[in-house]
C-alpha cells in the first residue's frame, strides 16, 4: 500500500491552474458575493485588489484554485478523467476507488482523498507503472509514491512476508487524551474498561459546558475520525456523545472523558487485515476487543471478524505491495 500526499497534488490537478480576469472596478460586495465564469457558477474571489495604476477591482476565478471548496471536485474530475482513459474501472459502491485488472491477472487499485491518492498492487514492478501513467498527467516529484507509514493519522504497518497490514492511532489518541484529560485523569484511565456505562444519557437541561472549560464539540469530531478509521468499538458511544453536541452538560463532558480514558488505556490496539487465500473469506482482526461472549474478565481475547464470500476483498494480495 502507497501513497501520493498533498505535495504533488497542487501542481498536478486542473484546480490550480486559476486564470483571472480583470473586470471594471465595482465595490467591494462582500465574502458572500458569487460571479459566472466560462465553467458555470463559481464564487468570486472575495477581496479588492489594487492595481499598480491604483485602481481596484475584484478578481473573478475562471478555475477552481487549491484550498478552496471545489478544488478536490475538480481534482477528482482530473484524476477520473485519466483513470478512466487509462482503462481504470471507477468502483460502483464508491467512485473514488479505480481498479484496473491486467492481461496477466496483475491488479493495481487507486484510492483517491480529497488531494492525496494512494494506491496499491500486486507486484512491485506494477508501482512503477503505475507512477509512470500518473506522471503522464500530473507532476510527481523523485521520492513520491513509497510504501505509506501513516495515513489521515492512522500509523500503517506492512508486513510483506506475513502478509499483513495494521493500521492503529495510538499517537493521535495520545496527542487528544494529553489535550483534554488531566494528569490524574490519565493516570486512572488504567480503571477503565468500557467506553461507556450502560446508564442512558439524557439530554441536558441545567447549564452548557462552555468550551474554554471543556471543548466539547472538538473532541465530539476528533473521537468521529478515530472511530470511523481504526477504533469501531467506540462507534456506538460516539453517536451517543454526537447527539447532545448542541447543548452538552457536565454528564456528557463525563461520558465524553470516559470514552477518552478508555481510548488512552487502550491506544494501542488496532485492526490486522490478512492477506485473502482463494476460496476462503477474508479475516481482519481487531486486536485487543473483548468478544461479546466473554465475561469482563478477558481483554486480551481478540475479536475475529469474518467478511462473507459474497462481500469479500479481491483474493489476490494487491493492498501488500512493496
Amino acid at each position: 500500500m502507497l501513497g501520493l500526499g498533498p505535495g504533488w497534488a497542487p501542481w498536478a490537478a486542473p484546480c490550480c491552474q486559476g486564470v483571472a480576469h480583470r473586470k471594471p472596478a465595482l465595490p467591494y460586495p462582500g465574502p458572500g458575493c458569487s460571479g459566472t465564469t466560462d465553467q458555470g457558477d463559481r464564487p468570486a474571489l472575495p477581496c479588492r485588489c489594487p492595481w499598480a495604476d491604483g485602481e481596484e477591482e475584484v478578481l473573478e476565478l475562471s478555475r477552481a484554485i487549491y484550498g478552496l471548496k471545489q478544488s478536490s471536485a475538480c481534482f477528482f474530475d482530473a484524476m477520473h478523467e485519466h483513470l478512466v482513459a487509462k482503462g481504470y474501472v471507477s468502483i460502483l459502491g464508491d467512485p473514488c476507488l479505480f481498479r484496473k485488472v491486467l492481461p496477466d491477472g496483475g491488479i493495481i487499485m487507486a484510492c483517491t482523498y480529497i488531494d492525496d491518492v494512494t494506491y496499491g498492487v500486486s507486484s512491485p514492478d506494477l508501482a512503477q507503472r503505475f507512477l509512470s501513467e500518473m506522471r503522464e498527467r500530473f507532476v510527481i516529484e523523485e521520492g513520491e509514491g513509497k510504501q505509506i507509514d501513516f495515513l489521515l493519522g492512522m500509523a500503517v504497518t506492512q508486513n510483506l512476508a506475513a502478509g499483513t497490514i495494521r493500521l492503529d492511532m495510538a499517537m493521535a489518541i495520545t496527542k487528544l487524551c494529553s489535550g483534554a484529560l488531566t494528569d490524574e485523569e490519565l493516570a486512572k484511565s488504567s480503571l477503565v474498561d468500557t467506553p461507556m456505562l450502560p446508564q442512558p444519557l439524557l439530554k441536558n437541561t441545567g447549564p452548557t459546558v462552555p468550551t474554554a472549560v471543556f471543548d466539547y464539540l472538538s473532541v465530539v469530531g476528533s473521537l468521529l475520525h478515530i472511530a470511523n478509521c481504526v477504533r469501531c468499538d467506540i462507534s456506538f458511544a460516539v453517536g451517543v456523545l454526537a447527539r447532545h453536541s448542541n447543548s452538552p452538560g457536565r454528564a456528557h463532558v463525563h461520558a465524553a472523558k470516559r470514552v477518552l480514558q478508555y481510548l488512552y488505556a487502550t491506544r494501542s490496539h488496532g485492526i490486522t487485515y490478512t492477506r485473502p487465500h482463494e476460496g476462503k473469506n477474508v479475516p481482519f482482526m481487531f486486536e485487543g476487543a473483548k468478544h461479546p461472549l466473554d465475561d469482563g474478565k478477558n481483554h486480551s481475547k481478540p475479536l475475529l471478524i469474518r467478511i462473507m464470500p459474497r462481500t469479500r476483498l479481491d483474493a489476490r494480495p494487491w493492498a501488500l505491495s512493496s
